[in-house]
């Protein structure tokens, strides 16, 4: 879950991705965060984000780009300063000094082992979908379906998925 109440979702990714790539045009992920001011779920969301992309990698979606929101905390029209998204900490202070958070090292992680070229990518995503470390489908689709029981739990004031929208629990 994250601060502002959406819960961790990436089977929803994997949905988008590979229904986009009927398109046939090449797809590029941008503002993929979380607000998580504890730095509980960062590592976490970034982890099932990314292997959710590389499985619709390695099933055909012609993904070009993973663009994380954001690179430091910043101000957010709706909830001022509350919602801490950022790679890099970062208080408003004045001061200049930024601290990676521990949950981006996730994402670092997975910058500096991934191959920099798209055939490349390509083949190491086939190759992690070979050697099991990549969910299927029906594994992304349980966990969410757990989550989203969990949400709709009597006396939860989060926010469940219907049909292809998020629409608020009762």
């Amino acid at each position: 879950m994250t601060d502002m109440y959406y819960p961790i979702y990436a089977d929803g990714l994997y949905e988008a991705l590979m229904q986009s790539s009927q398109y046939g045009i090449p797809i590029y992920i941008t503002e993929t965060g979380i607000a998580d001011r504890s730095d509980k779920n960062r590592a976490i969301m970034i982890d099932k984000y990314m292997r959710a992309t590389l499985r619709a990698i390695a099933d055909g979606a012609d993904v070009r780009g993973f663009y994380y929101w954001t690179l430091m905390d910043n101000f957010e029209w709706n909830a001022g300063y509350l919602m801490e998204f950022g790679l890099y900490a970062w208080q408003p202070d004045g001061s200049v000094d930024r601290k990676l958070k521990e949950g981006a090292k996730a994402l670092v992680r997975y910058f500096k082992s991934l191959p920099n070229s798209l055939s490349a990518l390509r083949a190491a995503a086939a190759r992690l979908v070979q050697e099991g470390e990549l969910p299927d489908h029906e594994q992304m689709h349980a966990e969410a379906e757990e989550v989203l029981h969990d949400l709709t739990a009597p006396g939860h004031k989060g926010r469940r998925r219907q049909g292809h929208a998020m629409v608020a629990a009762t």
